[in-house]
């Protein structure tokens, strides 16, 4: 799932001049809440006027920043000794990173509140940023989790079903469903990355090791799709709205199926910022690699 593009200036480039940061992280006209000031009633209304509509501040919506720009970042593997630069990180790195957001007043938010401020439910910072952690790691529950508790930010997991232990494709490097029960207790949102983490493009199932028919291909399409969201809500008792592509790798058919299956966003690996008019179905994420060191400090 890997993506080499440029992200140094990234951070640098929130700062655009129709961006304004409010205070506590609240939309102009929002009160500490998030939610819109109600306005102030009429004086002496005519008692005719006692029939027309009238706004109920408690069914107010916030004042949503239609300006407001998130990026989100994707992980893998945290490890000591990094041998695989394109997919690992050490700790040391991460938390570095983490603590680089907070130093330039970049606000960390769930992926959840990305779809509800996309949805006109919730005011978001003007400069955001969402973390997510890819395939079910053991050290992303060992490691970084704790480094995202000291923080106090917000994680997405994103899961393929037969990488979490026992599954078909899991080892001892592997989560259990068990530490992401834990992980589900404690907030963190878990979503989907199909069951076996293939590309969803070609017609050939490496768990079968054969290439599918037109038929079969559908068929073993619409379960690593929807079969991972069923599973996940199956195991965990919880929503999955939000689909990673592996790889990267989609057409239009994968967009269709995935998002006919009921997912709301659908996330790949070509990073870009994210604003209030970025296609849901296609919602670019950074792939954070230890051969990027400067990313953050730039």
């Amino acid at each position: 799932m890997l993506t080499r593009f440029a992200v140094i200036p990234l951070l640098l480039a929130f700062s655009f001049p129709t961006c304004k940061k409010h205070e506590k992280g609240t939309a102009a006209g929002a009160n500490a809440s998030g939610t819109a000031a109600p306005s102030r009633a009429p004086s002496a209304a005519p008692a005719a006027a006692l029939g027309s509509a009238t706004t109920n501040p408690a069914n107010a919506k916030p004042a949503i920043d239609q300006n407001a720009q998130v990026v989100v970042f994707g992980y893998h593997r945290f490890v000591n000794q990094v041998r695989r630069p394109d997919t690992e990180i050490t700790p040391q790195a991460f938390e570095q990173q983490m603590q680089e957001l907070r130093n330039k007043g970049i606000a960390v938010i769930g992926l959840q509140d990305f779809l509800a401020w996309r949805r006109g439910e919730k005011a978001i910072p003007a400069r955001c940023a969402v973390i997510t952690f890819d395939d079910g790691w053991k050290s992303q529950y060992d490691v970084a989790w704790p480094i995202m508790k000291k923080f106090g930010y917000p994680l997405t997991m994103f899961v393929y079903t037969e990488g979490i232990r026992p599954g078909h494709f899991s080892g001892g490097e592997s989560m259990t469903w068990d530490q992401l029960a834990d992980m589900r207790d404690a907030g963190v949102d878990i979503q989907a990355h199909t069951q076996t983490h293939q590309d969803l493009r070609k017609p050939y199932d490496k768990v079968a090791k054969k290439r599918l028919s037109p038929p079969e291909y559908e068929q073993w399409l619409q379960n690593e799709v929807g079969g991972s969201k069923e599973t996940i809500e199956q195991k965990l008792g919880v929503k999955v709205n939000c689909f990673a592509v592996p790889y990267g790798y989609y057409n239009g058919h994968v967009k269709d199926v995935a998002m006919k299956a009921g997912y709301e966003a659908l996330f790949t690996v070509y990073g870009q910022p994210v604003t209030n008019r970025t296609p849901l179905d296609s919602v670019g994420r950074y792939l954070m690699e230890a051969n990027k060191p400067k990313t953050f400090t730039d």
